[in-house]
């Protein structure tokens, strides 16, 4: 009776055993696969990434937009002739109503010719005025002159050419002075108040 009761313990203890460790395994087995399965957040290296706007729309800078002429290469060109009138003082005016502002000087040639370079101008009527100075000299232009002749002028001498306006920022600016133009420029004077009317007026363009 004794041995039976020691086989059927021996038996259910070995039983137990057995179904003990069964049961860590599948335990120990179940938690790996859980480990396993669990979700995880992947890297978004593929997630989409808003480019760089390279190619966006950009204002051009407005190189041909209409701009100002300046004073740069502003140039008079004329001649100045009763007779012709040899290192004279040559000087352009632009009128302000009834004043008015030098914006350019030189002298002529042993032609009568002179090229000026003139500043500040602001668009409104212009005079030239050439005077003598002491080394001017006229060839005469009268009948009882010899040929060639220079005569040595007045100081109070003066010959005037009046214009409407000039291109500014141009080369191509020509004024001529002869005792035609003195006349024009003398009537525009005498108004008091010199505008682009009177002297269109005067000179007839």
């Amino acid at each position: 009776m004794r041995i039976v009761l020691g086989l059927l313990m021996a038996v259910s203890l070995g039983l137990y055993g057995c179904g003990g460790g069964g049961s860590s395994s599948g335990a120990s087995n179940s938690s790996g696969a859980d480990s396993d399965s669990s979700t995880q957040t992947p890297s978004d290296g593929d997630s989409e990434q808003t480019p760089s706007d390279g190619n966006s729309e950009q204002t051009p800078s407005d190189e041909n937009s209409e701009q100002t002429p300046s004073d740069e290469n502003s140039e008079l060109n004329g001649r100045a002739v009763k007779g012709v009138l040899k290192n004279a003082d040559v000087v352009l005016y632009e009128f302000n109503g009834v004043s008015k502002t030098k914006i350019g000087s030189t002298t002529t040639n042993d032609e009568g010719r002179y090229s000026l370079n003139f500043t500040g101008y602001q668009g409104g009527v212009v005079i030239v005025e050439v005077r003598p100075n002491a080394q001017t000299r006229m060839i005469c232009d009268l009948d009882t002159c010899e040929s060639g002749e220079d005569v040595v002028l007045p100081g109070s001498f003066v010959l005037k050419s009046v214009a409407k306006s000039l291109a500014k920022g141009s080369t191509e600016n020509v004024l001529q002075v002869s005792t035609w133009t003195h006349a024009a420029a003398t009537q525009v004077e005498a108004t008091g108040n010199i505008t682009g009317s009177v002297a269109t007026h005067a000179v007839g363009h």
